[in-house]
C-alpha cells in the first residue's frame, strides 16, 4: 500500500526547499518532501498579510500484514502513522537545533477536509468529525460564573487542581489522538487523586481521635515518600478495610493491567506508540477505579453522601480571606465588577 497526503504546518520550518528526509522501518517507510507557501489573510479584502508556512509533503509506503479493509479504518491508520512520524521529527528538530517554537501537531490542527492518496486512488477524510457535527451549547454567564469558580477553587486547593487538571488534559489528548500524553496525564492524575485521598483520611482519622495538628501533619509527612504501590495495597487498603491487591482485586487489576502498566512501559521501557483502543481502555479502568474509591470512600463517611469533600483540609496558607475587601475594591478600580455585584475568593 503507497498512501500521499500533504499536511500543512501552522509555522515555517528553517529548511532549504527540496530537502527531504527518508525513513525505513520494517514494514514501513516514510518520506517528507518540505515545501514553502505563503498565505494571504485579510478582514476587509482589500488589505493582506502574508504568513509564510512549511507544507509536509508525505509519501507513506507501508508493505505488511493486518491492512484495515474498511476504507475509514484505512484512511484513520495512515493519518495517524503519518502524524507520530511527523511529530517524532518535529521534536527532533526542536531538540537539535534549539528551535523552541516549533511545537508537535494534533489532528485538530489539520484541515478539517484532508486528501489521501492511497494506490492512484483519492479520498476525502474528514479529521475531526465532532467539529463538524458536534452542536455546542452557547454558555451564558452562569455558565461562566462555574468556570471562575472552578478555576478558583484549584488556585486555593492546588491539589484538587492537579488531578482535575490532569484528567483534562488526558481527555483533550485522546480527543486529538496524543495517546501517549494521555496515559501518562491519567496515571499522574490517580496518583494525585490517591495521594489526596490518603492526606484526607489520615486528616479526618486523626480529628476523630483528637490528635494534635502537629501529629496529623507528621503522619501525612511520612506518607509522602512511601512507594505508590505500596500507599494503595497496605496504607488505603486499611483505610477502606479492603484488600486493594493489585493482582486479585478486579477493578483495581483492570487498571494496574490497562494504565499502571502501560505508563511504566512508555516512562521506563520506551513504549513509543499507543493505539487508540488501548488508551481507550486505559481511560475506562481509570474511570472506574476512581469511581469505586469514591464510593468507597462515601461508605467509610470520608466523603459526604453526595461524595463531597471538606476542602478546608486542602486549604493552603496563601487563602486569605481577609484580602476580599482589597481585591474587591482593585477590581472595581478598573471596572473589572459592577458595584453591587457579589464577589468572595472563599467560596
Amino acid at each position: 500500500m503507497k498512501a500521499y497526503i500533504e499536511i500543512p504546518l501552522p509555522f515555517v520550518l528553517p529548511i532549504e526547499e527540496g530537502n527531504k528526509i527518508v525513513s525505513n522501518y520494517n514494514d514501513k517507510s516514510f518520506k517528507i518532501d518540505f515545501e514553502h507557501n505563503i498565505l494571504y489573510v485579510t478582514e476587509n479584502k482589500v488589505d493582506f498579510e502574508e504568513i509564510n508556512h512549511t507544507q509536509l509533503n508525505i509519501t507513506y509506503v507501508y508493505d505488511g500484514e493486518g491492512v484495515p479493509s474498511e476504507t475509514n479504518d484505512l484512511l484513520r491508520g495512515i493519518i495517524y502513522n503519518c502524524l507520530g512520524y511527523v511529530n517524532d521529527f518535529l521534536s527532533s528538530l526542536r531538540f537539535t537545533h534549539g528551535l523552541n517554537y516549533i511545537k508537535n501537531i494534533s489532528i485538530y490542527e489539520l484541515p478539517d477536509q484532508l486528501p489521501v492518496e492511497v494506490d492512484g486512488q483519492t479520498y476525502l477524510y474528514i479529521t475531526s468529525p465532532m467539529k463538524l457535527i458536534e452542536e455546542r451549547e452557547i454558555l451564558n454567564s452562569n455558565d461562566l460564573a462555574k468556570v471562575q469558580s472552578n478555576r478558583a477553587t484549584w488556585e486555593k486547593y492546588p491539589e484538587i487542581g492537579l488531578v482535575d487538571r490532569f484528567h483534562s488534559n488526558a481527555k483533550h489528548s485522546l480527543a486529538s489522538e496524543n495517546f501517549i500524553s494521555a496515559i501518562i496525564d491519567l496515571q499522574t492524575s490517580f496518583e494525585i487523586f490517591i495521594r489526596n485521598t490518603i492526606r484526607l483520611a489520615i486528616t479526618l482519622d486523626g480529628n476523630k481521635q483528637k490528635k494534635s495538628k502537629l501529629e496529623i501533619e507528621k503522619e501525612i509527612e511520612n506518607k509522602k515518600n512511601i512507594y505508590f504501590r505500596n500507599l494503595i495495597e497496605h496504607h488505603l487498603s486499611k483505610k477502606l478495610d479492603e484488600d486493594l491487591d493489585f493482582n486479585k482485586h478486579i477493578v483495581v487489576k483492570e487498571w494496574y493491567e490497562k494504565l499502571y502498566k502501560l505508563r511504566n512501559n512508555i516512562v521506563h521501557s520506551g513504549k513509543y506508540h499507543v493505539n487508540n483502543h488501548e488508551a481507550q481502555e486505559a481511560y475506562d479502568s481509570y474511570v472506574k477505579l476512581r469511581n469505586y474509591i469514591s464510593n468507597r470512600l462515601v461508605e467509610k463517611n470520608y466523603l459526604s453522601k453526595e461524595g463531597y469533600v471538606n476542602l478546608k483540609i486542602f486549604e493552603e496558607i496563601y487563602s486569605n480571606p481577609l484580602k476580599d475587601e482589597e481585591i474587591r475594591e482593585k477590581l472595581m478600580k478598573y471596572n473589572l465588577l459592577p458595584r453591587g455585584v457579589d464577589f468572595s475568593t472563599t467560596e
